[in-house]
């Protein structure tokens, strides 16, 4: 019954730890490439982090993320 979830739940988590960082270098990559300058899309990328702490926040009703 529970044989292959941890199975798959690891092989998830294998295949999204490498996924989800290439993912975010191509998007900083064509922030880059799209506005000329690598601080601005730094300035840009680094609104993911905002607003993932701002949803987050929201979401769960809770104020300070430790």
């Amino acid at each position: 019954q529970w044989g292959g979830q941890f199975e798959a739940q690891d092989r998830a988590t294998k295949r999204l730890s490498i996924l989800v960082p290439t993912v975010l270098g191509v998007m900083f990559l064509l922030l880059w490439i799209g506005f000329g300058r690598w601080w601005i899309a730094l300035i840009v990328f680094s609104t993911i982090y905002a607003s993932y702490y701002v949803s987050y926040r929201d979401v769960f009703g809770i104020q300070d993320i430790d």
